[in-house]
């Protein structure tokens, strides 16, 4: 089982991961890294060429909301 704490997952249109494809075979001379691989470079050399650095080491991941189900009453949503 894929372990939460360092793993997320992320989706992309066809035409995306075509181009996300397209682009491991030019950023890495050859080489064949997954798509995971190919974002992750990306990411990096965003943060680094817009200095932030130091802003990423502070951010605070926001909390998941969490929404209330709703319990029925006879088969109907109870009104809250």
């Amino acid at each position: 089982m894929t372990d939460k704490t360092k793993y997320r997952n992320v989706s992309l249109t066809n035409e995306a991961y075509k181009s996300g494809h397209f682009l491991s075979t030019k950023m890495f001379k050859g080489l064949q890294v997954s798509m995971s691989q190919v974002l992750e470079a990306l990411i990096n050399e965003k943060i680094k060429e817009l200095k932030l650095d130091n802003d990423l080491k502070k951010y605070e991941e926001p909390t998941r909301r969490v929404f209330k189900k709703r319990k029925k009453l006879n088969g109907k949503f109870k009104k809250s």
